[in-house]
């Protein structure tokens, strides 16, 4: 019966071609179902790039990319199983696992350059100094901030009282303690 009806609505339909029963489109159909693709393609591109720029998060993604509050998060779980989405995703971390090729020896002899190159154009001493400065906190030289032990006033006494000892113990003046 439903076939029946479906071959009925078919045979009315003046799309559609009577000897074969295909949908054959207008060319102004062809036309507006192309701007139609080109729409969707630039939605989901949108929403491809708000999605990366909002954090990886897909509802908050789909909002900014113009869906409706409502049904923005299942948009955004529809969207990010289509093949372009995926693909500017994709493309986006691909450029990120790029950039973070650099590796610390890369950078260790970049500084290396730098620190022992010769004064002249495109090399300042401010330059080198810098250089040798990132090369020797790379190399553990120097001693972060919060390793520095901050002094007391405990400590600042005891450093008075081993001095004032010291004095006694070689027999000169004793020096004055100032707290």
């Amino acid at each position: 019966m439903r076939k029946l009806a479906f071959s009925r609505h078919l045979r009315k339909n003046p799309l559609v071609n009577q000897d074969q029963q295909t949908f054959e489109p207008s060319p102004s159909d062809l036309r507006q179902m192309d701007m139609r693709k080109n729409a969707t393609a630039q939605r989901r591109a949108l929403f491809a790039n708000a999605y990366l720029a909002n954090g990886r998060k897909g509802t908050k993604a789909a909002i900014t990319a113009g869906w409706n509050e409502r049904t923005a998060a299942s948009a955004a779980s529809r969207l990010l199983k289509t093949a372009e989405v995926k693909a500017i995703i994709k493309a986006a971390d691909d450029a990120v696992t790029k950039i973070q090729q650099v590796s610390e020896a890369s950078i260790r002899t970049e500084f290396a350059r730098i620190a022992f190159a010769e004064l002249g154009p495109g090399v300042k001493a401010s330059d080198k100094n810098a250089a040798l400065a990132n090369l020797a906190r790379i190399e553990g030289l120097f001693k972060e901030a919060e390793e520095v032990r901050t002094f007391t006033y405990a400590d600042r006494l005891q450093r008075a009282l081993d001095r004032k000892r010291q004095a006694q113990a070689a027999g000169t003046q004793e020096p004055e303690v100032s707290p």
